[in-house]
């Protein structure tokens, strides 16, 4: 009666901890590849009263850490001012224990000559726009 009261207890502890397992929420990106250098970092709601850390790394072991984010009562995060790069990205609860999987994202900014590109353009615009107004105003 013994043993079977023990082996039942044992079922129970393992089945919930799979459950657990696959209940967790790892960091959701809204992008993989950032050209801008931002990135917003989300999770689902979870049940922790106590605060979570986020931990952005170079590495995919977290050896090379780049950010260190301790969160209470949030469920998402704006992040700005990488570098180019791929990133790795953790949820851990206060207590070391990794929230979910790791997922990644990437940074490469747009090249120098795009933003040039974007200038003239705007420039081109702006004397444009002056143009037509000296000449339509001049009618007046």
């Amino acid at each position: 009666m013994r043993l079977t009261l023990t082996i039942s207890v044992l079922i129970v502890l393992l089945i919930s901890s799979v459950l657990n397992a696959e209940n967790q929420q790892s960091p959701k990106l809204d992008r993989q590849l950032s050209t801008e250098g931002f990135i917003t970092i989300s999770w689902d709601d979870l049940d922790y009263s106590s605060p979570l850390e986020i931990q952005l790394a170079m590495d995919p072991s977290f050896n090379q850490l780049v950010r260190r984010i301790k969160l209470l009562n949030q469920n998402s995060v704006h992040l700005s001012g990488f570098s180019d790069g791929l990133y790795y990205v953790r949820l851990i609860e206060d207590n070391a224990r990794i929230i979910g999987e790791v997922s990644t994202f990437t940074v490469k900014h747009r090249q120098f000559t795009d933003a040039i590109k974007l200038f003239v353009l705007g420039a081109l615009l702006f004397v444009f726009l002056l143009a037509t107004l000296y000449r339509y105003s001049a009618k007046a």
